[in-house]
């Protein structure tokens, strides 16, 4: 708790997204799909309001399609972390 507030370090022990490789998908659809949130219109939301960063690159992009690698990672509001893991 302290690392991830006070130092803005990333925390370790992340949910992990198992996705395929090389797959270009759209982030809305992939965060229904993976059970992450539970609608699409909660998903646009939270991007609009920035609440959505991979990376530490915040995406205000609600169309925006991605393209994951390997120990990549999602922020969702302030204490939601994911780690991306790619299955060949």
């Amino acid at each position: 708790f302290i690392d991830q507030f006070s130092k803005k370090e990333v925390p370790e022990d992340m949910i992990e997204i198992v996705i395929k490789n090389n797959q270009k998908i759209k982030l809305v659809d992939m965060l229904v799909e993976k059970n992450i949130l539970n609608s699409k219109k909660e998903a646009v939301r939270l991007i609009q309001q920035g609440a959505v960063s991979m990376n530490q690159s915040r995406i205000d992009d609600t169309f925006a399609v991605i393209s994951p690698e390997d120990g990549d990672w999602i922020k969702i509001g302030k204490r939601r972390y994911y780690k991306f893991r790619i299955q060949s």
